[in-house]
């Protein structure tokens, strides 16, 4: 099976603003963006899609062109940042985010949700993916896209630092069974 993961294009938001669950439309050139992911996409039978306002347009436009089906899935949600959502990065306490610096897999920033818990909640997704040689794209965010990604190529939860993917971008991901055997592009569509 060939995995596309792809996040959503750009937000309209105030840049260094804390946005998780936040759920921010897209920017105004949202049309153009969208047209120029779906563009260079591969051709997929099912799109999995968070049904976050900034996924459902790349989703829907994706699922439309390939007359595919959408399917949202509430476990693709980008991390909960709790009282932190919509707060300026530089408005929050410093010793928080220090706190949540020193232990990103138990510490739930703003008594949101930690990795540890966005792990688990991507996994369960995972196990349920089908392993028919089906094309399937998963529009979602930044947080679960690597969580994804890190779980399919079964690497440790340390590396997801080490993956970045710009709006609109994607990761194609081959499977056979139930291991990712390659990642034979990392697209930069932006």
């Amino acid at each position: 099976m060939t995995l596309l993961l792809v996040r959503h294009t750009t937000p309209c938001i105030e840049p260094g603003r804390c946005y998780g669950r936040l759920d921010v439309p897209l920017a105004e050139s949202a049309a153009t963006d969208i047209g120029a992911t779906v563009a260079v996409l591969p051709r997929v039978a099912r799109v999995l899609c968070s049904p976050a306002q900034r996924c459902l347009p790349l989703g829907a436009a994706l699922a439309r062109r390939d007359e595919a089906e959408l399917v949202l899935e509430p476990a693709l949600a980008e991390l909960d940042f709790g009282a932190w959502e919509g707060i300026a990065w530089d408005d929050i306490d410093r010793s928080a985010i220090d706190a949540w610096a020193a232990d990103p897999w138990g510490y739930a920033p703003g008594g949101g949700e930690s990795l540890a818990t966005l792990w688990s909640r991507v996994a369960t997704l995972v196990a349920r993916l089908p392993p028919a040689p089906v094309p399937v794209a998963v529009v979602s965010h930044h947080g679960p896209l690597r969580v994804m990604l890190l779980q399919l190529l079964r690497r440790p939860w340390r590396e997801l630092f080490d993956y970045k993917l710009d709006f609109g971008g994607a990761w194609q991901v081959d499977r056979t069974g139930a291991h990712a055997v390659r990642v034979p592009v990392v697209t930069r569509l932006h």
